[in-house]
């Protein structure tokens, strides 16, 4: 299997809102998997690692699975770039090596507040 994407990803990173109702990872499965393989997502390193797994449908096979992973899962992990590796095991108990890393961004932090020029103006006439 291949991770491809975290389509929430694709604005500059996963955010709060995003977070907060869970998000979706999506993985290519190849076309010798066979509907009922489990495919296995490790999310983050660290202590705060998180596994997701998620039972392949027939029209997964060869083509794009939709994982989803919760909102708890994503809240136990820490800003930043989160790697994303997957297996797959078969009915037999034989797991695949893992797939290369694929990363993506959590950004849960909102920006900071900025004086606006026209705050700053009203600010210099108040003070004539």
């Amino acid at each position: 299997p291949t991770v491809t994407a975290v389509p929430e990803n694709s604005n500059g990173g996963v955010n709060a809102a995003e977070a907060s109702d869970g998000s979706i990872i999506q993985v290519a499965i190849p076309a010798d998997a066979k509907a009922g393989d489990v495919l296995t997502l490790t999310i983050g390193s660290g202590p705060s690692t998180q596994t997701v797994t998620y039972t392949v449908l027939a029209g997964d096979v060869g083509s794009t699975a939709n994982v989803p992973v919760d909102a708890p899962a994503l809240a136990t992990l820490p800003e930043g770039s989160i790697p994303v590796t997957a297996t797959l095991t078969d009915a037999t108990g034989n797991t695949s090596a893992a797939s290369a890393p694929f990363n993506f961004t959590l950004d849960r932090a909102a920006p900071s507040a900025r004086c606006s020029c026209a705050a700053r103006c009203r600010a210099r006439r108040a003070s004539w």
